[in-house]
């Protein structure tokens, strides 16, 4: 049966991609970006999928984001069954080395990656007209492991001590939903990927490569499977986990 799923932060790489995914499954999709901008993009990317895929402007580091984006949705009487929290803001992620990381860059990042899950989550719950069933938390594996410095080497990228701090924290978000919603029958996981390919440049890949026991960096298909799983009933035994999705990369 078609299902009614929220993603948050939809105009991003991963976010196209599970929109139209999901859509092709024949799901109404709800999802959210930042500007106008991303938006009118999204709404002419996906125009041929009328009725069944509506975009709502919603920033995350502004207090009472969730709450405001969940009542716009009851409006349009769309009521999620899924929940993808997928959202991020690159804006956190400017500075030019670990040890230049600003409190406002931390606090922001720590807001669209934890507090902004936490809220859109207890704002769906607490809403009558909504039967959530799965959530599901976009994570990383900086959530589970440090990066690696080799990873970095010649070639002019950065890691971001606060992105992986706040994964991490997302992780054990998960944990602590999963027990809060479960006499709701609410399951609740994450998934922690690794890189995707598509911006990363030669040498960066060839880096990735020689730390990931797979060798490669992670593709579209590799996203897909797993987020499908968590949102199917397949998944019904399994609530307050991190799956890693990484090639391989966090075992050793």
């Amino acid at each position: 049966m078609s299902k009614t799923i929220l993603i948050s932060g939809g105009s991003g790489k991963l976010g196209v991609i599970m929109i139209n995914h999901l859509l092709k499954q024949n799901n109404t999709v709800v999802t959210t970006c930042k500007t106008k901008k991303s938006k009118l993009n999204l709404e002419k990317k996906f125009k041929k999928y009328n009725n069944m895929f509506y975009v709502f402007l919603s920033d995350f580091n502004k207090k009472n984001s969730c709450k405001n984006l969940v009542r716009e949705i009851i409006k349009k009487k769309l009521y999620p069954q899924l929940l993808i929290n997928n959202a991020r803001s690159l804006d956190n992620l400017n500075s030019k080395n670990n040890f230049q990381i600003s409190r406002e860059q931390f606090v922001g990042e720590f807001q669209v990656d934890v507090i902004a899950p936490y809220e859109l989550s207890i704002a769906l719950v607490h809403e009558k007209k909504i039967s959530l069933k799965r959530i599901v938390n976009i994570g990383s594996i900086y959530g589970l492991v440090a990066a690696n410095p080799s990873l970095y080497k010649n070639t002019n990228a950065n890691s971001y001590l606060h992105y992986g701090v706040a994964k991490a924290a997302l992780g054990h978000l998960t944990k602590e939903l999963a027990i809060l919603l479960a006499k709701k029958n609410i399951l609740v996981n994450c998934i922690a990927f690794g890189g995707f390919k598509g911006r990363a440049n030669k040498r960066f890949i060839e880096n990735y490569k020689s730390l990931c026991p797979l060798n490669r960096m992670l593709t579209e298909n590799d996203l897909l499977g797993p987020i499908d799983f968590f949102l199917s009933d397949q998944s019904s035994g399994i609530t307050g986990q991190t799956l890693a999705v990484d090639g391989g990369w966090t075992i050793w």
